[in-house]
């Protein structure tokens, strides 16, 4: 599984997130993990700062605005898209369902649940488009650092709170970054942390 930043050619699935950095540094050490020859295309300037109506300067999207990106890329011929975004921002899949056919415009033929309230497959149309999209929720009460907090449980048997310099500075005396913690990590343990992209990981190699 590839997950780049640059696009030379058209990717299978683009990847939406509000912020980026360290998605796009789990993602893509994810991804190595999983053979095939899918690629995840992360924007390096993400459609996730899209400049809204009446309003000068990009504004930073997150949670369920982060699906506005879809009618942009859509409108450029792209159909295949995984969606990350932060817990703290979740409620329940029903308001994202009505989000994405009120809001984005997007008529809704089918939807998988992969993990309750974690992972989802979405069949629909965009105008005479057929459009799929796998949406992942990020962590348990907050965001991402949640699940690399668990990874680093798992693997070192060690509390660790799930705030980004605590991580970056347990894992720098380890010798180590979150790319490389998730290379030198069993897919178990992985699997277990990252419950939801390696749900979606698994079903994307599969298919």
């Amino acid at each position: 599984m590839h997950v780049i930043r640059e696009a030379d050619q058209k990717p299978d699935f683009i990847v939406l997130t509000g912020d980026g950095k360290r998605e796009f540094d789990v993602l893509r050490a994810l991804g190595e993990k999983y053979d095939g020859r899918r690629t995840l295309w992360f924007p390096k300037a993400p459609l996730s700062y899209l400049k809204l109506k009446m309003k000068e300067k990009p504004v930073r999207l997150s949670g369920q605005s982060v699906y506005n990106a879809i009618r942009t890329y859509a409108g450029k011929g792209y159909c295949k898209f995984l969606v990350l975004y932060d817990k703290e921002y979740y409620e329940d899949f029903n308001k994202d369902k009505m989000y994405l056919e009120n809001e984005v415009r997007i008529q809704i033929i089918e939807i998988i649940t992969l993990i309750e309230d974690k992972a989802f497959q979405l069949r629909g149309k965009f105008g005479s488009r057929d459009i799929e999209i796998f949406i992942s929720i990020q962590g348990d009460k907050k965001d991402i650092n949640e699940e690399i907090s668990r990874l680093i449980r798992l693997k070192y048997n060690e509390g660790i709170e799930p705030d980004d310099k605590i991580i970056k500075m347990f894992l720098r005396e380890k010798g180590e970054d979150v790319k490389k913690l998730i290379k030198n990590s069993n897919k178990r343990h992985l699997q277990e942390a990252f419950k939801g992209i390696c749900k979606i990981l698994d079903v994307l190699h599969f298919s």
